[in-house]
Parts: structure tokens; sequence; C-alpha cells
């Protein structure tokens, strides 16, 4: 279980002004939680739902000192349902029309990367390690065989996965319940629930795992 600092008069305060500028309901409840130095940005044409609290910059881990950034930007959606922890360094991008959507009791530890072009949806209870890249575009359109596939596809992180540090979650992918992703695997295709993948690209090396 996590643990956390006690806040800090003036990290409350920013919360407050922060949850009050993007109209947030009842921003007395600090809907977001934004540490000093730590940057929240909505564009005033996307829509961003909270139900609990989204804390940016908290002392997930000690393994970064850097500033946490949370940007939505034109038409894009962000919902966080329930208390959802955005370590120092983690930068989450929604680009134009994109959602993003986390549940309840998830954190994203140190200096990891989340990059929302499509759709990226994490479940509840899920172990974000540090210094993750999660992404669901390619930028670039890529052609073989006269063939040229979608540029950005949906990535789907089901209820209660652990993601080791260092992994690349990468477009068009879901990951079952329960699974384990190993740290340094590269995740291209769909793993199960309930199993723990390796590798680049990840396969699955052990089913029926189950972690606490």
């Amino acid at each position: 279980m996590l643990t956390y600092k006690s806040h800090y008069l003036p990290d409350v305060i920013k919360g407050i002004l922060v949850s009050a500028k993007y109209s947030l309901k009842n921003p007395f409840s600090v809907p977001v939680y934004c540490g000093r130095g730590h940057i929240f940005k909505k564009d005033k044409t996307a829509k961003v739902v909270i139900n609990g609290r989204l804390s940016i910059g908290r002392p997930v881990s000690e393994l970064s000192e850097a500033k946490a950034v949370m940007r939505v930007r034109k038409n894009a959606t962000l919902e966080i349902n329930g208390k959802v922890n955005l370590g120092r360094g983690v930068v989450a991008i929604v680009n134009d029309g994109a959602r993003l959507k986390i549940g309840n009791n998830t954190y994203v530890a140190a200096d990891s990367k989340i990059y929302a072009s499509q759709e990226i949806v994490i479940g509840a209870d899920c172990a974000l390690s540090w210094d993750l890249t999660i992404i669901d575009s390619d930028f670039h359109e890529l052609e073989y065989n006269d063939v040229t596939p979608p540029m950005t596809a949906p990535i789907h992180i089901g209820n209660h996965v652990w993601i080791g540090c260092k992994v690349t979650i990468l477009k068009g992918v879901t990951i079952g319940d329960g699974a384990i992703i190993a740290a340094g695997s590269v995740v291209t295709n769909d793993i199960p629930p309930g199993c723990l993948a390796a590798g680049n690209p990840a396969r699955v090396i052990k089913e029926n795992v189950s972690w606490d």
C-alpha cells in the first residue's frame, strides 16, 4: 500500500484554485490535487470528469524530482473514477478529440509517459511502474504491401494489472484483468487475463498468475 507525505497548505490551496479554474464541482474537496511546480492544463473545449480525486506530482516513488504534467487538449475527454495518482515526472497528454479514462486506486509511478491520440482506458487497482510509455498512435503513416494500416488504435488495460518498469505499450493492445507485464517488455499484441507476459515483443510465459 502506498503512503504519502502530509499535505502542505500551499499545495492544497493550489489544488483548490486549479479545481475552481476548470469549474470542477466542489473545488474545496480538491478534486484535482496539483502540487507546487506541477502542471494541469485543460483547453476550454475539453471535458474533464473527476468522480473522486486526481493527484498530480505526488511522490508515488522516490525515483524522480521532475515536474508532472497533465494536458487535456481541444475537444478531448479526461475521466477519473475514484482516486488516481500520477507521480513526479509523469507526463500525460490527451490529444485533440482523444479520451483518457483511469479507474479507482490506480497509480502511475515516476517519469512515465501516457499519450492518448484516440483512446486509452486504464482500469481500477492498477500498478504502473516507473519509466513506462503508453501510446496509442504511430504518429506517422506506415505503408507495406500496398496497405496503410490505421495510424491510431485504442489501448485498453483491465483491472488489477501490474506493469513493470520501462515497459512500452503500443496501439491497439488489450491487456486483460489481473495480468502482469514484466519489466522492459514491449507489448504489441493482446495479453489475456491472469497471464504473465515478457519480452520484445511481449509473449505469455505463465498462465493463472496472481499478485498482491
